[in-house]
């Protein structure tokens, strides 16, 4: 019995260190996703509609760090081409799947306690109920609640 008790109190105390050493994680991982910026801005750039013609697009370059080049054809010269800088681009072709691995830090965050916005911002038909929902509200497979990774 008094073996067992020494071995209880030794299991109790590297519970109470994997503790410790949990609470220390997480606030390391939120000091992480602070320096990272508090604010940050993606763009999705949403896929066409069926009917649309995919050739009248104002999207000239999508770069790997975050820029963005769109067209203005009622512009000539150099004032035709205008270059954006975002935290991260998507293109048309990405899924829900990698949109909540871009945000997936700032929902641990939420899980830690801390708080967290995330909203879709554009104009009319610009693709917000797409990224928020998915491509169809009625389809489970594409659904905005990704948690199905």
């Amino acid at each position: 019995m008094i073996n067992m008790g020494v071995k209880l109190k030794g299991l109790i105390d590297a519970a109470e260190n994997y503790h410790t050493v949990l609470a220390e994680n997480r606030k390391l991982y939120n000091e992480v996703q602070e320096l990272k910026g508090n604010i940050r801005v993606y763009c999705r750039i949403r896929p066409f509609l069926t009917g649309q013609n995919s050739k009248s697009t104002t999207v000239d370059h999508v770069g790997e760090n975050g820029e963005l080049v769109l067209v203005n054809p009622a512009r000539q010269g150099k004032d035709s081409h205008r270059m954006f800088k975002f935290n991260k681009v998507l293109g048309p072709t990405a899924t829900q799947v990698s949109v909540f691995l871009d945000i997936q830090p700032l929902i641990r965050s939420v899980l830690d306690g801390y708080n967290v916005c995330i909203f879709a911002y554009g104009q009319t038909g610009s693709g917000k109920t797409y990224t928020m929902s998915g491509p169809t509200l009625s389809s489970k497979k594409n659904g905005g609640s990704i948690i199905e990774l």
